[in-house]
């Protein structure tokens, strides 16, 4: 949903992430299957934890798009390193686990890795 007044989007977290996100910074192409992602984080961690770790690829995505379109340089060549750097600040820090439904650090280390483990280049 766009509001006329303003420059953003308002968007909502999708119930489900199914299908395969494609990425291209213009240096590098991955693809994502974000409905095994989805199916074995949910395994690991619950739906609702699941869904909020995608929505920060989807996030990622759109923001890749959009500096691509901007004319933006783009210069890695390995998507999968900058996918798990998501969940990291910008000091290189670990996000707060709560704010993805996890306790620990530890927990968000792995469940990154695990939607790493999901970009393949193509």
């Amino acid at each position: 949903m766009v509001d006329d007044n303003k420059d953003f989007e308002i968007e909502v977290m999708p119930d489900r992430f199914e299908g395969v996100l494609s990425l291209d910074n213009g240096s590098a192409k991955a693809e994502i299957a974000l409905g095994d992602a989805h199916w074995t984080l949910t395994r690991l961690v619950g739906e609702d934890t699941a869904n909020k770790l995608l929505w920060e690829v989807t996030k990622f995505k759109k923001e890749v798009d959009k500096m691509r379109l901007e004319g933006v340089a783009l210069g890695s060549t390995d998507l999968q390193p900058a996918v798990d750097s998501l969940y990291y600040d910008s000091g290189g820090n670990m996000k707060d686990p709560k704010t993805f439904g996890l306790d620990t650090e530890r927990e968000l280390r792995l469940a990154a890795h695990v939607v790493s483990s999901f970009v393949k280049e193509v």
